[in-house]
């Protein structure tokens, strides 16, 4: 597993030799089937779509992951209070914005 994303058009490449997944003629199918699987991983315990973008957060211990739509926070466990000075200052700023 390589962490990207394949295509192959198992017609024209049944041994799955030549990852089209950049081709522009697939572009419609791909898109496709992108938004079925949004669809179908959403609301499963392990998070991998929040029905508007599939999620992969892989390889990190003791990180904070938070993603509050126009806002993806990742940072160390240990910041924390970190965190929550910049959260602070974030709604001084910018009110429920960013919150």
């Amino acid at each position: 597993q390589t962490g990207r994303e394949l295509y192959f058009d198992l017609e024209k490449d049944p041994h799955e030799s030549h990852n089209a997944i950049a081709d522009g003629r697939y572009r419609a199918r791909v898109d496709y089937l992108r938004d079925c699987l949004i669809r179908e991983l959403h609301g499963r315990e392990e998070g991998y779509s929040d029905g508007e973008k599939l999620i992969v957060v892989d390889g990190l211990t003791d990180y904070i992951v938070a993603d509050a739509g126009d806002v993806l926070l990742i940072c160390p466990k240990s910041e924390e209070q970190r965190i929550k000075q910049m959260v602070n200052d974030a709604h001084l700023a910018f009110g429920q914005k960013y919150l």
